[in-house]
């Protein structure tokens, strides 16, 4: 027995058109962590919703589709026209980037006679924030529908972490141009050490998909 679907998708039952090949996403995944400021750790992303879906026969050949919370991105695109598919994003969202380290200062403006002295380092780089978590569905349907389920596709993928930010570069060794010029071959000394990168975030957990049959 084929399975029809029907009717508008901005309500709170969702029928989904089998007939035109349509598909449906639902977007509930997190958002993407904010960028840390100079030298700070990127936001960890946002964790997907958690959602109850509920299935439940209308009739003989209607199906209703509930899905709780509703609200979320809904969107429309054309699928493979020979059958109807619903998708369920609840991917966590990407851990934001960490911000690279600032230069070190450099070094006061040596005069003559005055040892030349390295820069300050540079700023560490800020950690990636990790990413946000997958939410976790729970579909409720009655085991009759077991063979009619195959249309509806949850994503909910652990978010990437974010890079770690660089760090800065080391200050250099001054002198005054006036001074300098009195000299000859001045060896500078090195700039001061550069500041270690920032770590990578953690990847998110995947979601959880758990059936509850209600018959």
């Amino acid at each position: 027995m084929k399975v029809k679907i029907n009717g508008p998708i901005e309500t709170g039952t969702y029928r989904l058109p089998f007939d035109f090949g349509f598909c449906y996403h639902f977007g509930y995944s997190g958002s993407t962590g904010g960028s840390g400021h100079r030298g700070s750790n990127g936001q960890q992303g946002f964790n997907g919703q958690n959602v109850n879906v509920m299935l439940n026969w209308l009739n003989d050949s209607l199906v209703s589709l509930k899905i709780n919370p509703s609200s979320g991105n809904k969107k429309a695109v054309v699928c493979n026209p020979a059958k109807a598919v619903v998708t369920i994003d609840l991917s966590g969202g990407n851990g934001g980037n960490g911000e690279d380290g600032s230069q070190g200062d450099d070094a006061p403006c040596a005069k003559s006679g005055d040892e030349l002295l390295s820069g300050e380092a540079g700023e560490n780089g800020g950690n990636g924030g990790h990413g946000g978590h997958g939410g976790n569905a729970t579909i409720f349907m009655p085991k009759s529908l077991m063979n009619h389920v195959d249309f509806i596709q949850i994503t909910s993928r652990g978010g990437n972490g974010g890079h770690g930010g660089y760090g800065g570069k080391g200050g250099r060794s001054q002198m005054s141009e006036e001074d300098e010029s009195k000299l000859i071959n001045v060896l500078f000394p090195d700039r001061g050490p550069r500041g270690s990168n920032g770590d990578e975030g953690h990847m998110g957990y995947a979601g959880n998909v758990d059936y509850v049959f209600i018959d």
